[in-house]
């Protein structure tokens, strides 16, 4: 992956109560190279639509959940290498995160 924006999380309430993580359109018109997530998801808990796993997917933007450490990570220039663990007939799985962070 190239250098991006990272794309942050919000926390604010929708008007149906429910949490907002990722905003399914953000990533997607701002050309951002990959989504991460401190939650175990990047929708909703109780989501049945699984709209912003659509959304980005659509747009081929991977989405990595369970990430530690973002705030360490700068809003632009950063280098992610997400190394995936092998599932035969999974659409999805465990990655090894490494960033690297370019010098002063």
């Amino acid at each position: 992956m190239t250098a991006g924006r990272i794309a942050g999380t919000t926390s604010e309430p929708r008007r149906s109560g429910r949490r907002r993580y990722p905003s399914c359109t953000f990533p997607v018109y701002t050309r951002t190279a990959v989504v991460g997530i401190d939650t175990p998801s990047i929708d909703y808990g109780q989501s049945t639509d699984f709209e912003t796993h659509v959304v980005l997917y659509g747009a081929n933007i991977p989405g990595l959940e369970n990430v530690a450490n973002l705030g360490a990570l700068p809003e632009t220039g950063s280098f992610v290498v997400a190394l995936p663990m092998k599932i035969e007939g999974g659409s999805g799985g465990p990655v090894r995160i490494v960033a690297f962070i370019p010098g002063p």
